[in-house]
């Protein structure tokens, strides 16, 4: 193969991969040692770990970063926060670059959060956006060694909400569950929670709102009670005591500030307040203090009552 045509078919290969490739994947398109070691020289490669090659001038992304680690070792996957960027789960905008390394050595690394494991299953692994990380599943059973319980939940009610499959992820806990820190605790705590009932809230910070609520006298708490006149659903809010006609809404600017819901949220509450109800708004730093929660509730039945 002509250097041209060998350096095209090694650029198009890691435009594929984030601007990454290996020595290895070069000699299947004909850029042998000799071809690399030019490129090197000339500037348009860099080799940041050994065997691993970039193309000069491809943005430095978190993906690159990752794909690099990933390549450093033998069998080494994205895993656990990583692998929750990767999949777009609820709550992660930033991740430090993590790996779960199946065997060999694997370099040291800045900035690189590296996890050993026993080999990998392949059903437990994906390829997203060119990067090989474990699946949405097997990472759930892994959050828990790196993150806090309600941080874990949040993310699987997310994984929920977008369609996986309960039975999926409750069969590859079954499956990867080992005694210690491996994670896999957390989310057996969080699937056996009796809590966990009703199906799952349309947002995280519903379920903040739900727990906040669950006092023994308090009447039954109902997720996305719908409130309907001749027929017309005039209202559908985040949690409702139907028993006392007050409704709770998780009140959060992300949501509510935006155009033209301010407006359309006033008009839903003059015509529930003509039905007789009261609207309680709580805040996402409310959510994280139950008691000021349930004590707005109860002073505002009280005040009802009264009047």
């Amino acid at each position: 193969m002509r250097a041209d045509d060998a350096w095209r078919a090694v650029a198009e290969l890691a435009a594929s991969q984030h601007g990454v490739l290996t020595r290895r994947q070069a000699a299947t398109v004909d850029f042998d040692k000799h071809r690399v070691a030019t490129a090197v020289r000339d500037s348009r490669l860099a080799e940041p770990v050994p065997g691993v090659l970039v193309v000069t001038g491809t943005p430095a992304t978190f993906r690159q970063r990752l794909v690099i680690a990933v390549f450093a070792g033998g069998g080494t996957v994205a895993s656990h926060r990583a692998a929750a960027i990767i999949h777009g789960f609820d709550g992660f905008v930033a991740a430090p670059v993590e790996v779960t390394v199946k065997r060999g050595r694997y370099p040291t690394m800045e900035g690189v959060v590296v996890h050993r494991s026993t080999p990998l299953a392949e059903r437990d692994l994906v390829v997203v956006d060119g990067i090989r990380c474990t699946n949405i599943a097997r990472t759930l059973c892994d959050l828990g060694a790196v993150l806090r319980l309600d941080d874990v939940e949040r993310c699987l009610d997310g994984e929920l909400r977008k369609g996986a499959s309960l039975r999926w992820i409750t069969d590859t806990l079954q499956r990867v569950h080992r005694p210690g820190p491996t994670g896999t605790s957390t989310l057996k705590r969080i699937l056996e929670d009796p809590r966990r009932t009703g199906g799952v809230p349309e947002s995280w910070f519903e379920r903040l709102v739900a727990r906040a609520l669950a006092a023994h006298d308090l009447p039954p708490l109902e997720l996305q009670h719908t409130v309907r006149r001749g027929g017309r659903v005039i209202a559908r809010f985040d949690a409702a005591f139907p028993a006392w006609r007050i409704a709770v809404e998780a009140h959060s600017a992300e949501w509510h500030d935006q155009p033209g819901r301010v407006w359309r949220d006033l008009e839903r509450d003059n015509e529930v307040k003509a039905l007789g109800w009261t609207i309680v708004y709580v805040t996402w730093s409310m959510a994280k203090r139950p008691t000021d929660v349930l004590d707005l509730v109860r002073r505002t039945r009280r005040a009802r009552v009264a009047s």
